[in-house]
């Protein structure tokens, strides 16, 4: 998918997303007097647009790969690198702070703990003299995938580019939000995947690209 081929799909969804609008504005007192939608039919929309094939489409390139649980650790881990791509010289990984409640995510560093060397939390990461950021390799991908870490991907170039776009859906009507960005991406034919967020409450829609996009046309059709 090319820059001019995005933006012509980032104009035809803000103009599905007007007519979204007002379909929804006329069926607001309907929708008060019926059930909210359930997860299971979440899952059917996600089900019936698997079940659709392109074979223009990325992703069934990936399908016709047939990468299952049988297949070789460097086939998954080339898999995840071929769509996860970003920074290559620096990667986060996800901490916790169990006393506190509080979680995120920082730069990995080969130097973290390290006697003499590291003195977190005294000095903080940004401010350390000694940090040795982690390359973004096959052992890190494979730690990610094997649940010994979690990974973060820093997904913006040095060129403002990149290669993915993720958004975030929570709040009350996310089940209803995340089936209507599924419906229009069908009907355009762009190729999304869905996943549940950590929590379980929310869900996440990824959007892999071709080629490196400029960021600021990807945010633009992520808010379209």
């Amino acid at each position: 998918m090319d820059l001019q081929e995005l933006s012509e799909k980032y104009r035809a969804l803000q103009e599905e997303n007007r007519k979204l609008k007002e379909r929804i504005e006329q069926l607001e007192s309907q929708a008060r007097r019926k059930p909210g939608i359930r997860v299971d039919e979440v899952e059917k929309c996600i089900t019936d647009t698997d079940q659709k094939s392109n074979p223009d489409d990325p992703a069934e390139v990936i399908k016709s790969n047939t990468i299952d649980k049988q297949s070789s650790p460097t086939e998954k881990i080339e898999l995840f690198a071929s769509l996860f791509k970003g920074r290559e010289d620096i990667f986060a990984t996800r901490w916790e702070n169990n006393k506190k409640g509080i979680s995120g995510y920082s730069p990995a560093c080969g130097n973290e703990w390290v006697p003499g060397i590291c003195q977190k939390p005294k000095i903080k990461c940004s401010a350390c003299t000694n940090k040795d950021f982690l390359e973004l390799n096959s052992q890190a991908i494979e730690d990610h995938l094997r649940g010994k870490t979690v990974a973060g991907i820093y997904p913006l170039l040095s060129d403002e580019t990149c290669w993915f776009l993720a958004i975030d859906f929570d709040g009350e009507e996310w089940q209803k939000d995340i089936k209507t960005i599924m419906e229009v991406c069908s009907e355009f034919s762009i190729p999304i995947a869905v996943e549940r967020s950590r929590s379980g409450n929310g869900a996440h829609a990824w959007f892999f690209f071709e080629q490196p996009v400029p960021a600021s046309a990807a945010r633009k059709f992520g808010s379209a």
